[in-house]
């Protein structure tokens, strides 16, 4: 297994992004303050974060990184721009369309 910076920082800011989702999420409840619509919003925003911390943990070892540049995930997570994105990944979106 190996581990790089391009690791730790892609790792970081998956799980910054899933923080990010809960405080979006307070802010949001306080604004609506409706106690249903509060819980349902956060018992979402919370999954999704831990589907992206979960996410992130796996892909450490760099297998799953391949299929996160193919779904284009990184530029919806990581705000990258499309031109930031590998070749490689580039290509197979190509091959999709």
């Amino acid at each position: 297994m190996s581990f790089d910076i391009l690791d730790y920082v892609k790792l970081t800011s998956l799980v910054g992004s899933a923080s990010h989702c809960l405080v979006l999420s307070i802010v949001v409840a306080v604004l609506i303050r409706d106690t249903l619509i509060f819980l349902g919003f956060l018992i979402f925003i919370l999954l999704a974060g831990l589907f992206i911390v979960i996410l992130a943990v796996i892909s450490v070892d760099g297998s799953t990184y391949s299929m996160i540049d193919d779904l284009e995930f990184s530029i919806v997570v990581l705000g990258i721009d499309s031109s930031e994105l590998s070749l490689n990944s580039k290509s197979i979106v190509e091959r999709m369309v």
